[in-house]
């Protein structure tokens, strides 16, 4: 039974449904019509704040830091948390659904016994796969790719930042 209810979530993300519980930022989860699954809608208000967010980053050259800052000055407020940070507005920056895609396994659960106790662990999957979904993109193509470019700089910078204070 389990094999078939994962085949069958496969087969769903791959013709483009959305499987996730909650939509990202800038999206809604609503019903296919006429068929099963699900899909996500664009809700303007909340897609206007992703493109502002991926403007201020790509063409302006602002960080995370400081476009958490201008959200929360602007008093725009998050979806899940209580205000904007580094981390939220960096998960943002590197969500593929923004491109219309479905990314699946991208943090797959691992399970253990441990003494005795069943523990549950995420990590995330360098080798995720990536479908194309039924919704629109609020991002291009290119705008994204230019982020992901700044991302890996800056996560790299930091790396060797790390090292150097390590090492004196």
């Amino acid at each position: 039974i389990r094999k078939r209810l994962i085949t069958g979530r496969d087969t769903s993300v791959k013709e483009g449904r959305f499987m996730g519980s909650t939509a990202p930022y800038g999206y809604k989860i609503i019903k296919l019509k006429g068929e099963k699954g699900n899909t996500l809608e664009v809700i303007p208000e909340e897609a206007q704040v992703v493109r502002m967010i991926f403007d201020w980053y790509t063409q302006e050259g602002i960080g995370t830091g400081l476009i958490a800052e201008k959200l929360n000055n602007l008093h725009i407020k998050p979806r899940k948390v209580k205000e904007w940070s580094t981390e939220v507005v960096r998960k943002i920056l590197v969500n593929e659904h923004y491109l219309g895609k479905l990314p699946w396994k991208k943090n797959p659960t691992t399970k253990k016994f441990v003494g005795g106790q069943l523990t549950k662990k995420r990590y995330v999957n360098e080798k995720y796969e990536i479908y194309d979904g039924r919704h629109e993109p609020i991002i291009s193509e290119e705008q994204f790719e230019l982020a992901q470019q700044s991302v890996d700089e800056k996560k790299e910078d930091r790396f060797h930042d790390a090292i150097d204070e390590f090492y004196g």
